[in-house]
């Protein structure tokens, strides 16, 4: 008999699905681990199935056992619902005292139980942070090798004739071969994108090592200042997430943290929205290794600091992108919470979380953001089914239905009739549940 394909097992088919559910994607996924995209995603689309039939039939077990206790909650869980985009955005301000008890802005939380604390970064020169455009910070990483190896010595004296002393000719040089130092490392690290893109990560590493050689170089010549020192940090997330998918999460994981260090003394000196998003995002590519590699209950508190801190942006900034960063910063903290606590304690995140794509869907009524909001409403109804029973649940499986119905006709592609036909199937199993309590 030929020798087939060997069968992947179920705990890494359950880590692939536990990854994409942290936010990567399954093509990012398919370039660091054997399995396709499509497979990834079949895998995923399986497992949250799955998941739904496993909680709706044990939710409606629990409301047949439960009887009579959980009537009048439905009503309740209904109205309680903002329907209004100024009603969702005090009730996300709003929120309960278990959720602000996680705050973590302030504490410095890299430090991991049984790891070496991470040598601090030099303090940042004084200097604003360059606003730049709202990309996904990229986390810093170790020292780069050949860290030191751009010859730094004073420009060669010149003729006495030139009429310039030799002590100003070394200064002129220095300073001119730094920003040109500055410019061939922003050169190089747009460079490795470029390659990252066309041939694949292993391909950008050295590419990324040679840019960071040329920046720290300049920054270490006084050059660019924090902008200079943002643009270092950036160009070492991608290098660490060139890395993770060579290499694995444990190699990436010194970018990430240096990274993390770099932002948070950044985010500390200057406090911009910016700045506080690089910050964010650098502590979220940090969790998602920290997520592989040590688990679940150890990485959820980095997703429960981005929490804080991008509720703090969208707070400054009041914009749909800052309200976005906001509600899928809840999401993935949503989906490690409930592997550490259970699906009920995550009902706070995931009503948050539907009120912000509430809004986003007023400001952007797309098929996407609809799309998205349906994703939401299905989080936070098997969060309620989970937390309060089948009978308080059937109102959201019922706004649930209803979303993905209205997208399905809007589309007419074979994923979103998919997606309704799942989206039936679910609010039936609890419609029956919600029956049987009466």
């Amino acid at each position: 008999m030929a020798e087939g394909r060997p069968k992947y097992s179920p705990e890494f088919r359950r880590k692939l699905v536990e990854l994409v559910e942290a936010g990567h994607t399954p093509q990012e996924l398919a370039r660091t681990y054997e399995p396709t995209a499509k497979t990834i995603r079949r895998w995923y689309q399986e497992d949250r199935q799955e998941s739904s039939e496993r909680r709706t039939g044990a939710a409606a077990a629990g409301a047949r056992s439960a009887g009579q206790s959980r009537k009048g909650r439905g009503g309740a869980a209904a109205s309680g619902r903002s329907g209004s985009t100024a009603k969702a955005a005090s009730g996300a301000q709003g929120r309960s005292a278990s959720a602000k008890g996680r705050r973590l802005a302030g504490k410095r939380v890299l430090e991991r139980p049984g790891a070496e604390p991470p040598a601090p970064s030099e303090e940042p020169t004084a200097g604003a942070v360059d606003a730049g455009p709202a990309e996904e910070p990229v986390e810093e990483g170790p020292p780069v090798e050949g860290e030191g190896i751009i010859d730094s010595d004073p420009a060669p004296e010149t003729a006495a004739d030139d009429g310039v002393e030799p002590e100003e000719t070394a200064d002129a040089g220095g300073e001119a071969d730094a920003a040109e130092m500055l410019a061939l490392g922003l050169e190089r690290a747009d460079q490795g994108d470029i390659v990252y893109e066309d041939e694949g990560p292993e391909a950008a590493i050295p590419i990324y090592r040679e840019a960071l050689a040329c920046l720290d170089a300049a920054i270490a010549a006084g050059e660019g200042g924090d902008a200079a020192r943002r643009d270092w940090g950036i160009t070492l997330e991608r290098l660490g997430d060139a890395v993770f998918e060579v290499e694995g999460a444990s190699a990436a994981l010194p970018c990430y943290e240096a990274w993390c260090e770099l932002a948070e003394a950044l985010a500390g000196e200057h406090a911009t929205a910016q700045a506080l998003r690089d910050w964010s995002v650098a502590l979220g590519r940090y969790g998602q290794v920290i997520l592989v590699e040590d688990g679940a209950d150890v990485a959820l508190p980095y997703y429960q600091q981005v929490i804080e801190l991008r509720e703090d942006i969208a707070r400054e900034r009041q914009t749909p992108d800052a309200y976005e960063d906001w509600a899928l910063a809840l999401e993935r903290c949503g989906a490690v919470q409930e592997a550490v606590e259970g699906l009920a304690a995550t009902l706070d995140t995931y009503r948050y979380a539907r009120e912000l794509r509430e809004i986003l869907v007023e400001e952007r009524d797309t098929p996407q953001a609809r799309r998205a909001l349906g994703i939401a409403q299905e989080r936070l109804a098997m969060a309620v089914l989970a937390t309060e029973g089948a009978e308080a649940a059937l109102p959201q499986f019922e706004q649930l239905a209803e979303l993905f119905t209205e997208l399905a006709e809007e589309l007419g592609t074979e994923e979103a009739d998919a997606e309704r036909r799942q989206a039936d199937t679910m609010l039936g199993k609890v419609q029956m549940a919600a029956l049987d309590v009466e």
